[in-house]
């Protein structure tokens, strides 16, 4: 929706995002430029009580190995 593209951005520039959830929506959350999606997770679930959503950040990394073959 509307919602998910103005979200998608803030979280890139910073901004106000609206959480939209099974007991209503919250858009008292503001995500500054450059904020980790872990402090972002945690300022969404701050508001966890009015909305009834959570959100969870993880970091993922893959590594790989170029042989060197002679």
């Amino acid at each position: 929706g509307p919602d998910a593209a103005a979200n998608a951005a803030a979280a890139q520039t910073g901004g106000d995002i609206t959480i939209n959830g099974p007991l209503g929506s919250s858009s008292a959350i503001t995500i500054a430029a450059g904020e980790s999606a872990k402090d972002a997770a945690a300022k969404i679930n701050t508001q966890s009580a009015a909305t009834g959503g959570t959100a969870t950040a993880r970091t993922e990394a893959a590594i790989f190995f170029a042989l060197n073959q002679t």
